[in-house]
């Protein structure tokens, strides 16, 4: 799975009003394995429209599922704490999946 972001995304006002905590977030020393991943995982892809037509070079970014889902799960027990004031009770749990992680099943199954 890859992500592509069209390339005036970052001139959107909401882009424009988080930059510079992102930037800071960034330069925080114990960051220093989330750019080496980020960076490491930036590449140039050929992009191709919907219906095939050759679009030229971009960047992309490979995404790390496994990284992704524990992400989303974090950030959805960080909302139910938010919400109800404790903690997803033991033996709840969070569980996330992505379409792509998920294997098509058979329709003769």
């Amino acid at each position: 799975m890859a992500l592509s972001l069209h390339e005036t995304a970052g001139d959107h006002p909401d882009a424009k009003a988080v930059r510079p905590a992102v930037f800071r977030a960034l330069a925080n020393p114990l960051k220093r394995g989330f750019r080496r991943a980020l960076a490491k995982a930036t590449k140039r892809v050929d992009l191709e429209s919907v219906s095939g037509i050759y679009l030229g070079p971009r960047l992309g970014h490979e995404v790390d599922l496994t990284r992704l889902e524990r992400v989303v799960a974090r950030t959805v027990k960080g909302l139910y704490y938010r919400e109800r004031g404790v903690r997803v009770p033991t033996g709840h749990i969070v569980s996330v999946y992505s379409e792509d992680g998920i294997e098509p099943r058979d329709a003769q199954a």
